[in-house]
């Protein structure tokens, strides 16, 4: 319990800072963990083969992104927080289903048994989770926060629109098909950008066996590990009716797919898969050094 209390209060000091031992507004948030992504439009479309289609301006208030996918130590303190608060109903709702290791497309007992659980893991991103099981995090997170203090948290830790997601995975809006910029998934020199599946006749370096931990790679302008590849991310899609989806494609993914506007293979989805896991945001709240 005493470990599990030491890092949760970690995180969320990461929520606000401490100066001179008292909190401070949540515009204090520690941009070590979290990035600051500013106000500003984004053009959106959709991917018709190699071109654009159906372009849409898309205007978006500042927020935070967390800048790397949420680990399993994170999400393991999450569950023995809720144990030690005998939430036990929520937590068999949040906890990840390893089981899912053992269907035929990613078959993998040894994952099953050690990835959630074992140290050797611990800065992995979390997988096999349930939607909900990611919405109660965020909730906790909020939650947890406003107990360290009289003044809440204005707008809640949440899950990103879709928007926000590719806003942010593009740097503000700059027309790449991946994080880095590209036109590829490869440097010169061979070494893979990020973690996802490469076609049978491609060779390169540095791609991970399965998962890889959330701050491989290189980070993309504002500071965000693995926006394509390793984990798909939850997304929510506003104007279907807050429906759920994933952006940016996971280890199992190809090339096209882990693009900024690739295609949503998990759209819909809300059951744990290994391919599944998330980052969260919050909407930035006026009257702070960047205005």
């Amino acid at each position: 319990i005493k470990t599990n209390n030491k890092q949760k209060e970690k995180m969320i000091k990461f929520l606000a800072k401490y100066r001179s031992k008292k909190i401070h507004s949540f515009n204090d948030i520690d941009e070590k963990k979290y990035a600051y992504i500013p106000m500003g439009t984004y053009i959106d479309a959709d991917v018709d083969g190699e071109k654009l289609i159906n372009e849409k301006e898309v205007k978006l208030q500042a927020f935070y992104m967390q800048k790397t996918e949420v680990s399993n130590l994170e999400y393991r303190t999450f569950l023995f927080d809720l144990l030690i608060q005998n939430r036990k109903e929520d937590f068999l709702k949040a906890k990840p289903d390893q089981q899912q290791w053992t269907n035929p497309n990613s078959y993998s007992p040894a994952m099953a048994e050690y990835y959630f659980s074992h140290p050797a893991y611990n800065d992995f991103p979390v997988n096999n989770i349930r939607r909900e099981g990611a919405e109660m995090y965020c909730k906790w997170l909020t939650e947890e926060r406003n107990k360290l203090d009289r003044e809440k948290m204005v707008n809640d830790v949440r899950l990103p629109t879709v928007y926000e997601w590719k806003y942010a995975a593009s740097s503000g809006g700059k027309y790449f098909p991946y994080p880095w910029g590209g036109p590829y998934a490869r440097n010169s020199n061979g070494y893979f950008l990020a973690n996802f599946y490469p076609m049978k006749d491609s060779s390169g370096f540095d791609n991970a066996d399965i998962l890889a931990p959330v701050t491989s790679y290189n980070p993309n302008d504002f500071g965000l590990y693995n926006m394509s590849g390793n984990v798909a991310e939850m997304v929510v899609y506003p104007k279907e009716n807050n429906l759920p989806g994933t952006k940016g494609g996971s280890w199992m993914s190809i090339g096209y797919e882990i693009q900024i506007n690739g295609s949503d293979n998990f759209k819909g989805i809300t059951s744990p898969n290994v391919n599944i896991g998330f980052r969260p945001v919050i909407t930035f709240l006026s009257g702070s050094k960047y205005e």
